[in-house]
């Protein structure tokens, strides 16, 4: 049964706007000073703040149920919209021609003096709600393609995972010849780095080094690790949680150069959108834990071997999910999946201002009109279901992280001649 929740903490105030002229009244020999001209307009209850919801499913006798060993992937989903008040000011004008006659003339002025946020009052920002209250957030800025490759992506990495240790020893075991290789070359490389003239030379015997530690020596000291940490897992049936994780961002602008306001300007909106989506997968899957398994030595290991024996396989998977996609199809029939879940969360960053292009004829903007004010939106959606895998461009290569970055380089300058 689904039942939605609302938090408010939004809090409410009254804008009015005034105007005030600067002239002399009644008489053109009186004092000249501004003057109330009257109130215009009156906003209330404008609102600002956050407001919450969420709508979830309840589950009868759940505790007792779920202490029985059921599992429930119910749908959730969750909105926040957090408006801040901003600022802002109503302008002035001057008028171009003069008042009164001599020696009484002046330059006329006009006042618009808003009693609030003219950003928060100009953006048209607000909390929309369906009929049982739950928030409707604005559209994403991500087009639908992206975000469908990325909930490609993340569920084939998630798939994948099912049925993997956290080291493969069928791989290590097919490269041990390998690795020992590597040990001679890592310290010949430390040699040659000493030894050699030359910043190419010197470069390459520095790259050797690097790879040979980091596809070489460190693997095995995970290896071992992993073996220690298996030893100590219980064996047994047991469940376990398969998760994989990725994130995709975008920004947008948008101008209109025709807003008016208070009948006197013409204004320039600008929103300035940047959002950030992400997207989670997981599996909960029951299987029977052996000290094999623990320690490295599974079923989905031995079958994905293949492709991780391929030359320069690993380059190959930061740009297309390909390894993902083999160890998703890779069978297991030591895994039973209790249920499976998509997670998605955005958060939605909108900045607004406002600015005076252009006035009434007759007069010049001795005071421009300002104000901004900003809008943050943050999603949650539990979609439980079935993952789905495939062959896709991975969203993120990643060259943002130092240790990616550093391979990459290592491999550029290994193959340099």
């Amino acid at each position: 049964m689904y039942r939605t929740r609302l938090r408010d903490q939004r809090a409410y105030t009254n804008y009015k706007l005034d105007v005030y002229q600067y002239q002399r009244y009644p008489s053109c020999s009186d004092l000249l000073q501004w003057r109330f001209n009257g109130g215009t307009s009156s906003w209330n209850n404008v609102s600002t703040g956050r407001f919450a919801s969420m709508r979830d499913v309840t589950v009868p006798a759940f505790h007792k149920r779920s202490t029985k060993g059921e599992v429930f992937f119910n749908p959730c989903e969750r909105v926040e919209i957090d408006i801040q008040p901003g600022s802002g000011y109503g302008g002035e004008v001057t008028a171009t021609s003069l008042s009164c006659s001599p020696p009484y003339q002046y330059y006329g002025k006009t006042e618009y003096r808003l009693d609030g946020s003219l950003g928060r009052l100009t953006s048209g920002f607000g909390y929309p709600q369906h009929s049982d209250g739950h928030l409707i957030a604005p559209s994403t800025i991500i087009s639908s393609s992206a975000l469908s490759s990325l909930r490609t992506e993340v569920s084939t990495a998630c798939l994948s995972n099912i049925g993997k240790a956290d080291s493969n020893l069928y791989e290590s075991l097919a490269e041990a010849d390998k690795l020992l290789g590597m040990l001679p070359g890592i310290f010949k490389s430390g040699i040659d780095i000493a030894r050699k003239r030359g910043f190419s030379s010197k470069a390459k015997s520095a790259a050797s080094a690097y790879l040979a530690i980091r596809y070489g020596f460190l693997p095995v000291m995970k290896d071992v690790e992993s073996i220690l940490l298996g030893l100590k897992q219980i064996s047994g049936r047991v469940r376990r949680t398969y998760r994989s994780q990725g994130s995709i961002s975008s920004s947008s602008v948008t101008v209109s150069n025709s807003y008016g306001w208070s009948g006197m300007f013409t204004c320039k909106q600008t929103f300035t959108h940047n959002e950030v989506y992400t997207i989670r997968a997981m599996s909960l899957c029951e299987y029977y834990a052996t000290v094999l398994s623990n320690i490295g030595f599974t079923t989905k290991g031995l079958l994905t071997v293949p492709w991780e024996l391929v030359p320069y396989s690993f380059v190959v998977d930061w740009f297309v999910n390909v390894g993902d996609y083999i160890g998703a199809l890779a069978p297991d029939a030591n895994m039973t999946q209790l249920g499976s879940c998509l997670v998605e969360k955005r958060e939605l960053t909108t900045n607004y201002t406002i600015e005076s292009l252009s006035c009434a004829g007759g007069y010049t903007i001795s005071k421009p009109v300002t104000g901004n004010s900003i809008r943050t939106v943050k999603t949650y959606a539990r979609i439980p279901g079935p993952l789905v895998s495939g062959l896709v461009v991975k969203s993120d290569f990643r060259f943002d992280n130092l240790t990616r970055s550093l391979d990459a380089l290592g491999l550029l300058v290994q193959k340099l001649r």
